[in-house]
């Protein structure tokens, strides 16, 4: 389970995968109309592997730190992975309802990035 701190930090402070990237066979990028939060991602998938993700937010600690977990797991995986993931469960800590459109912007933009 992840500790509160930890997405703090990653959604305010140190997301790790925070970049764009220049080369990606793979784009996309939506909005939580509810609040204005704004997820853009970049994959690149060699060989049917993806092999370097991004993301770029102007959004909530959560959903930055979100889009942040969601680059960590995919980078070594196929893209079907993501068909497997629980967004929520990746999250780690509860997610009340007021706060869930913070994930399911991440996924949406997640599915139209990746063609699925």
């Amino acid at each position: 389970m992840r500790e509160t701190d930890e997405i703090v930090d990653r959604g305010l402070h140190s997301p790790l995968y925070a970049r764009a990237v220049p080369d990606a066979t793979h784009r996309g990028e939506g909005r939580n109309d509810g609040c204005g939060d704004f997820v853009h991602f970049d994959f690149k998938i060699k060989d049917g592997i993806l092999v370097a993700c991004g993301h770029q937010c102007k959004a909530c600690v959560l959903t930055t730190a979100m889009a942040d977990f969601v680059c960590e797991a995919l980078e070594g995986q196929t893209p079907d992975f993501v068909r497997t993931l629980n967004l929520f469960k990746l999250m780690g800590i509860p997610v009340g309802p007021e706060r869930r459109d913070c994930i399911l912007v991440v996924d949406r933009v997640l599915r139209v990035s990746l063609h699925l």
